[in-house]
């Protein structure tokens, strides 16, 4: 919908973009007004992907996400052929939308797309005919490329001691990312060698008031927010030994799959596609979304040495080039299904 920072990527990869213009001059806007009463369509919007359409011709549209009413309702309207892909679970995807257009993204596409498992089930049991499951996936080579110069900032944490055990977690700060469960389990842990990493902004609501609000009250000194620079993001990262996924729900995360190809030990909440993960990755799933759990499986890591890094042996499963031949089979599938 806008024109967002990795379009230049697209564009650069001779990838055709567009965009939504909201704000259309003066005389376009009246030209505008004139087509779009003649033609019928709604909106601007409406008028605007049906002109890409007839521009560009595509076979069928791939919708990145249940959050686009607009083009359902083109596509409904128009009687294109569409495919959904669904990064999102119930509690915190569904609720934003309407029961008729959730209904209609799943039983009105040609088929449905789920980035785990878990989300594949809900799409099973929402009535879709018709499921795919294609993971989420990272870019391993600008991983490599960022690490290349220095392995990690660890010096940057002011930590305890040499000795001290970091534990990691990165992300927006909100309520599905358990901001909280972060901040109370690292005060189970406030008379252990052990300190507390967030990577990532804050979107400065009342939620974070009261978290940063906590802390100070609390008085706890082993926990550190900070929000890295791209380029100082993964050096952050590699300077962590445990990742702790703190999120209450989430589908397949970006984090922890870039926690995973760093080889760190993952503890996590029984949250959503990081159970799928640790069946082939080292770490450990906390059942119960409880702080206390929580720092206790973290000090039984640390204790049995379990959270110490191995050497990777096998091809990274969630690299965007091992994903890419996924992606690619799941769409030629769709014409021979055809």
């Amino acid at each position: 919908m806008q024109q967002g920072e990795l379009l230049k990527d697209l564009e650069n990869a001779n990838i055709r973009c567009y965009y939504y213009n909201k704000r259309p001059t003066n005389g376009k806007k009246v030209i505008n007004k004139v087509v779009r009463k003649l033609q019928g369509f709604e909106n601007y919007l409406e008028h605007q992907l049906i002109e890409i359409h007839k521009e560009f011709q595509p076979d069928f549209w791939y919708l990145n996400t249940l959050l686009v009413s607009p083009m359902l309702h083109a596509a409904l309207k128009y009687k294109i052929d569409f495919v959904v892909h669904f990064h999102e679970m119930p509690t915190y995807g569904y609720p934003v939308i309407g029961a008729d257009e959730l209904s209609d993204l799943v039983t009105e596409s040609v088929f449905t797309v789920g980035c785990s498992e878990i989300v594949c089930e809900g799409l099973r049991t929402l009535g879709s005919p018709n499921v795919k499951k294609q993971y989420e996936c990272i870019d391993t080579t600008e991983i490599d490329q960022y690490l290349r110069d220095s392995s990690n900032f660890r010096e940057r944490l002011r930590l305890q001691s040499e000795a001290t055990i970091v534990i990691g977690m990165s992300g927006t700060r909100d309520v599905r990312k358990g901001v909280d469960l972060f901040i109370k389990t690292a005060e189970f842990l406030r008379d252990k060698d052990v300190h507390f990493v967030w990577l990532g902004k804050s979107n400065q609501t009342g939620y974070d008031f009261y978290c940063d609000q906590y802390i100070k009250a609390k008085k706890l000194t082993n926990i550190t927010f900070i929000c890295p620079s791209p380029q100082d993001y993964y050096r952050y990262f590699n300077s962590i030994d445990i990742f702790f996924l703190s999120s209450r729900e989430d589908p397949f995360p970006l984090v922890m799959l870039e926690a995973a190809y760093l080889d760190k030990f993952i503890i996590a909440f029984d949250s959503g596609g990081v159970t799928e993960l640790l069946k082939e990755e080292q770490g450990f799933v906390v059942e119960q979304q409880d702080a206390s759990m929580a720092a206790q499986a973290i000090s039984d890591a640390i204790e049995t040495k379990s959270y110490q890094q191995h050497e990777r042996i096998n091809v990274f499963k969630y690299s965007a080039l091992e994903q890419m031949r996924e992606f690619e089979s799941l769409l030629e599938t769709f014409y021979t299904d055809r």
